[in-house]
């Protein structure tokens, strides 16, 4: 039972966002960038660069986003669970958006859209970009290093797949999880499955 649609479109929204602030830069004349820096690998995470996403999707506004989403999700989550099982009853579904809606938090989703901009990007990079949205929101000139703007142009499709793969995961799991526990403690709602011809 797979999920959180809203949630990969955030994640969609956010590298979008981020790859339209980049090639609106792109005009801008830009400092010689730090040659010095190099993403962190996944075993070697610098908790500078944890911060540093972090405070990113902050400035995105992305848990906002996801929270103010929930409902439309379980909605299409329920609208998906009823159309590969029209016989689901009312109860099953009912009882499967509340306990969702009890357990689908956005700090979870935040965290795995943080983990992959600190997998491709180092603390200075993330900084560089939380700075130069914060300064176009408030509608200040900003100007992104060239070496970081094709950085990221280079990266936007791996980050957004790694993003929509993770926060799918996420949903399919607990929407799983969910369901089958309410399969087990209410075997009567569970969707009847066509016996097999003998």
């Amino acid at each position: 039972m797979k999920l959180c649609y809203g949630a990969v479109r955030m994640a969609a929204c956010a590298v979008l966002s981020l790859s339209s602030v980049c090639t609106a830069l792109s005009q801008q004349p830009s400092p010689s960038p730090d040659s010095g820096s190099a993403a962190a690998t996944a075993l070697d995470v610098d908790p500078k660069a944890h911060d540093a996403a972090l405070q990113l999707v902050e400035v995105l506004g992305l848990k906002e986003k996801l929270a103010a989403g929930i409902d439309a999700d379980l909605d299409r989550g329920v609208a998906a669970m009823k159309a590969q099982m029209p016989t689901l009853p009312a109860q099953f579904t009912d009882e499967w958006r509340k306990r969702m809606k009890e357990r689908m938090k956005p700090d979870d989703f935040v965290a795995i859209i943080a983990q992959v901009y600190e997998k491709h990007f180092t603390a200075d990079e993330l900084d560089q970009l939380s700075n130069v949205i914060t300064s176009k929101k408030e509608g200040k000139e900003a100007v992104l290093p060239d070496a970081l703007k094709e950085k990221f142009q280079k990266n936007a499709v791996a980050i957004q797949s790694e993003i929509i793969g993770g926060t799918t995961q996420l949903g399919a799991r607990l929407g799983g999880e969910v369901g089958e526990e309410i399969g087990k403690e209410h075997p009567e709602w569970a969707p009847k499955l066509a016996q097999p011809v003998k």
